[in-house]
């Protein structure tokens, strides 16, 4: 998870999703998220074209607060595995 994606957070979100990893990205400017959800980046410095294949590989920006509750895998009610 990123936790907002100004010019220091989207660029290592890009490449993290680019990498195989699934990153949710929470902001509260929900013009922005959209912007990013539209594949529009807002920073000089990463293309259109980067944020598009983020996108492709799993990137997924929200203003949803709740995206980053993701249940621990357990074997038992007491054992996260």
């Amino acid at each position: 998870m990123v936790v907002g994606i100004g010019y220091v957070r989207l660029l290592p979100a890009c490449h993290f999703s680019a990498a195989g990893f699934n990153v949710v990205d929470f902001g509260i400017d929900e013009d922005r998220m959209a912007d990013l959800r539209d594949g529009s980046s807002h920073v000089d410095d990463i293309s259109d074209c980067d944020v598009a294949r983020a996108l492709e590989a799993g990137l997924e920006p929200t203003t949803d607060p709740t995206c980053h509750s993701r249940p621990t895998p357990s074997s038992s009610p007491s054992r996260p595995t």
